[in-house]
């Protein structure tokens, strides 16, 4: 894996309330390059080196839409571990690591079922991450839900799905979801585009 800790943001003012997490994570990685995305950042590689994407980049409903395809492409162009800004790491990467070099992507396991795309790790060109951001454009459908429009097209479940329909699951490693979320990184929990129909969602998968 890349040695690069990727962080995006819709500009370069870090929430203060994430100045720890983020924080965390680059002090215990001294030796990954670190790469900083705003909005505009991830615009400038859109156009540039994936044009035919950018009429369902532009279009999207949701500026977190936005920002969840965003980490495809750059983690699919340089490879190495994205992580959300309210993410708090607890260990180097390189000790997370250790053990699972032989694999291609590192996913946690989300709750309520599938995976989340809110820590990840992977190999550049990857062909996971491609089938994922070549799958963007049929999954950017209306769910009768802003939050399920938004985890069906481009968040947890649509990742899931991606990975579902992916032959080679050998090249996975998915980090149970216990292991996770108590030992290897601390969850702030920012997401502030969560709204009620989110939770009525999360109720019928877990009833």
């Amino acid at each position: 894996f890349p040695r690069i800790l990727h962080h995006t943001w819709k500009n370069a003012m870090i929430p203060a309330k994430w100045k720890n997490s983020t924080g965390a994570c680059k002090t215990l990685n001294p030796n990954y390059r670190y790469m900083f995305w705003t909005d505009r950042d991830i615009e400038n590689l859109i156009l540039k080196e994936y044009p035919w994407f950018w009429d369902t980049y532009r279009n999207y409903q949701y500026n977190i839409q936005r920002a969840d395809a965003g980490r495809y492409f750059i983690l699919y162009h340089y490879g190495g571990v994205y992580a959300d800004l309210d993410i708090q790491c607890k260990f180097p990467f390189d000790q997370i690591l250790e053990n699972v070099t032989h694999y291609d992507i590192v996913l946690p396991q989300g709750p309520p079922i599938g995976v989340t795309a809110e820590v990840m790790f992977a190999k550049p060109r990857h062909r996971f991450l491609e089938l994922v951001i070549h799958s963007l454009e049929e999954a950017n459908q209306w769910r009768v839900f802003p939050y399920a429009t938004i985890i069906f097209s481009t968040g947890p479940m649509f990742m899931s799905n991606c990975l579902m329909k992916y032959e080679h699951k050998d090249q996975f490693y998915i980090i149970p979801h216990e292991i996770y979320s108590e030992k290897l990184f601390i969850n702030l929990h920012g997401g502030s585009w969560h709204e009620w129909d989110g939770d009525f969602i999360f109720w019928v998968y877990t009833h």
